[in-house]
């Protein structure tokens, strides 16, 4: 009898085993590649502006020094037009105004500034997004979404499999967003139906939060609040890295330190601090400055009346899991961010035939 309680323990052990190995792994090494290989016939023109529309959070703000650089590489100018909370057109309007030959907007979608991006086309400004929900739609002005939904949703699938895989098959999550960015809304979709496909037997759940909570501080005290009548939740999932900020401290004050795993989408320097000490998990990594090479490889294109080629592998970003001490110190020494995959400045001059 004891022989077949010890068999029956076994072989529950060796389902919950297998069951976590048969997720997919995520990536836990940078990609040292880039996936757009096609070189332009002749370098563009010299001497053009292009304008960031660009909101004012943290996460934002880390896109300047790559755009900055892209466009030093093709011997233009970079402007940059910064909106607060949602609301992006009249930013964009300020780009227009400022006759920029092409405009860059992050973190909204064409229904938050219809109008602006009709200005920009009848002004022939051709413009393309950063993380939003659209697809490209020439004839409206709007040449692309680079790092949008498909991205987004990638971002998702892999920490999300890490959680299915950490947990042996019994992740409970609370993924941690604010909606009021379409792509985050988007996100959220997408980060329920990657965890419910790799994982029946995970559960995700949703607290939703404001901008001004994240303005306030007051995002880890709804984390708690939402603990404290959730106590099957074993993993808190951000949306993006800075709704991290104070939940580390948070958890630890209210005793989940151990009973709660905290992960990022979109990991930023403090996520990485929280995986060197131990306070978080894991988070996936976004290419900060490759992101930026991007846009400029589309805008050299349209400078050269190109199609955009590879539009796919221009869109999907490459990305992968930090989820050790060692990996997060190696990004903290470089400033707390992936820049991308290894020489991807030399790939785009070399692809673009600039110095």
């Amino acid at each position: 009898m004891i022989g077949g309680v010890i068999l029956l323990l076994l072989s529950a052990g060796a389902i919950a085993v297998a069951a976590g190995a048969a997720i997919p792994a995520p990536p836990t090494t940078p990609p040292t590649k880039i996936p757009i290989t096609s070189p332009l016939p002749k370098a563009p023109p010299s001497g053009k502006t292009a304008g960031y529309v660009i909101c004012n959070l943290p996460t934002c703000a880390l896109f300047m020094p790559g755009y900055k650089a892209a466009a030093a590489a093709l011997h233009w100018k970079a402007k940059f037009f910064v909106y607060t909370g949602t609301d992006p057109q009249p930013a964009m309007f300020q780009a227009i105004q400022a006759h920029v030959n092409y405009i860059s907007i992050t973190g909204a979608s064409v229904a938050q500034f219809k109008n602006a991006l009709a200005a920009a086309k009848k002004a022939n400004i051709p413009v393309i997004e950063q993380s939003a929900t659209d697809t490209a739609n020439p004839k409206a002005g709007l040449y692309g979404d680079i790092g949008g939904s498909p991205t987004y949703g990638r971002y998702t699938q892999v920490v999300d499999q890490w959680m299915a895989r950490d947990s042996g098959g019994k992740a409970n999550v609370v993924f941690v967003n604010i909606p009021d960015f379409p792509i985050l809304a988007t996100g959220e979709k997408q980060a329920r139906a990657n965890l419910a496909a790799i994982c029946s037997s995970c559960t995700f759940d949703t607290l939703e939060v404001t901008v001004n909570d994240l303005g306030s501080g007051g995002v880890p005290s709804k984390v708690i609040a939402y603990l404290q009548t959730h106590p099957e939740v074993n993993y808190v999932e951000v949306s993006f890295g800075d709704l991290i900020t104070g939940i580390p401290e948070a958890l630890k004050g209210a005793g989940f330190s151990g009973k709660v795993k905290l992960t990022s989408v979109s990991a930023t320097q403090p996520v990485l601090k929280g995986i060197a000490d131990g306070s978080v998990a894991a988070g996936n990594v976004q290419p900060q400055g490759y992101f930026e090479w991007v846009h400029f490889d589309r805008f050299a294109r349209l400078a050269l009346h190109l199609p955009l080629a590879q539009q796919t592998q221009a869109e999907l970003l490459p990305t992968y899991v930090v989820d050790t001490a060692d990996a997060a110190n190696a990004l903290l020494a470089k400033g707390g961010v992936w820049d991308g995959p290894a020489g991807y400045p030399a790939a785009f001059k070399k692809l673009w035939r600039v110095k």
